[in-house]
């Protein structure tokens, strides 16, 4: 696991969200858990373009879009493994594989994964063995499918979106208690993974670290954030942000920022830091979730 005016909104909590606290994915620099990922970085070596509530009292003043990623429960070391960049070459369009869309199963249109220049299709459904899949279907005639692994009870939700606007084209599966990062890559779904080798895992608030997962726009591109709420009282909200950086099929923590949200003038970023977008698409308003029966 969605929203029509919420660019602003976006754009205010993510000046906001410049917090780099929960870098969450399972693919972080460090060795720590790979679902919830707590942030230790005071202050971000980079000053993200946000654009959160603006409230004299915040710690920030984040200038960008809305808050993204709440990662995984790793931090972020010093030493990364080499990432070997994607190719600068455009994908042959995905033409084989399953083609069809299964009886039952949740559908949308979704941008065009495979670069052909066409809008294609995703769709997710719990099958009668207790699996839920989640496929991909083509313009150009071709498809695939993979499971989505979860023990939660909440309903499976999908939200395909390049977020840091370069290929491959980043798929977030939301269980309700953590989100995966995925991509469409060579016409499959594959796992995002950390420098572990385990799929990036973002935290929703079921872990120690990890509240929110989102983008922001970071000299003058956009990059997938963790994000995470370090403290919470009557009056105010401490929240770091963490960096997503990503290369191909691999993801790293990168720089972490803190701030303070104080009620009620920033309750928008507040609400942000406990959501799921990218841009101007939440995945309550945009994301595709499983039917119930």
């Amino acid at each position: 696991m969605k929203q029509k005016n919420l660019g602003p909104l976006f754009t205010v909590l993510a000046i906001a969200l410049v917090v780099g606290g929960c870098s969450s994915g399972t693919d972080n620099e460090s060795a720590a858990e790979p679902t919830t990922v707590a942030p230790t970085s005071t202050a971000s070596t980079q000053q993200p373009t946000l654009v959160a509530p603006t409230s004299a009292a915040s710690t920030e003043q984040p200038t960008s879009a809305a808050p993204t990623a709440v990662g995984s429960a790793e931090q972020p070391t010093a030493v990364a493994p080499s990432v070997q960049p994607t190719s600068q070459e455009p994908p042959p369009a995905c033409t084989g594989g399953s083609t069809g869309v299964p009886d039952g199963a949740a559908q949308s249109e979704v941008v065009d994964v495979d670069g052909d220049g066409r809008a294609d299709a995703v769709w997710i459904m719990t099958d009668p063995n207790g699996e839920t899949r989640v496929g991909i279907v083509t313009a150009a005639g071709g498809g695939v499918e993979r499971i989505f692994e979860s023990v939660s009870p909440v309903p499976r939700s999908i939200l395909v979106v390049d977020v840091d606007q370069r290929s491959p084209v980043d798929i977030l599966a939301d269980d309700g208690r953590s989100v995966e990062l995925w991509a469409f890559v060579d016409c499959a779904i594959v796992d995002i993974e950390n420098i572990q080798g385990e799929t990036y895992t973002f935290s929703l608030g079921f872990a120690d670290i990890g509240t929110g997962v989102g983008c922001v726009e970071i000299d003058g591109g956009r990059q997938l954030v963790g994000l995470d709420v370090t403290d919470d009282t009557a009056d105010a909200v401490e929240w770091s942000r963490t960096i997503v950086e990503l290369e191909g099929t691999r993801a790293r923590n990168g720089a972490t920022s803190t701030g303070t949200f104080n009620r009620p003038d920033d309750d928008v970023g507040i609400a942000l830091l406990h959501d799921v977008t990218c841009g101007e698409l939440t995945m309550r308003n945009d994301g595709l979730q499983e039917l119930q029966p």
